[in-house]
């Protein structure tokens, strides 16, 4: 899926789900990020960056963050 120079932005989206996952908090950070930019530059991933962006921000303990990630995933998915 890499095109040129450029990864894919499904692989981006597995690595940085996959970096959520990780019990190290840098690399959960690196993770909201890769999903952050996704969700800003993809309009067609935003309903499942949702999801991981409230995950993310929860295990890393931005309560706040996470929870208007939550609500922003009902008013798409009520």
């Amino acid at each position: 899926e890499k095109e040129g120079e450029y990864v894919g932005v499904q692989t981006k989206f597995n690595y940085a789900w996959g970096l959520i996952k990780s019990s190290q908090r840098s690399e959960q950070q690196y993770g909201v990020q890769l999903l952050s930019d996704i969700f800003k530059t993809t309009p067609e991933r935003r309903r499942e960056c949702l999801y991981y962006l409230a995950l993310g921000n929860y295990k890393l303990g931005s309560y706040a963050e996470a929870r208007r990630y939550n609500d922003l995933l009902l008013e798409k998915e009520p």
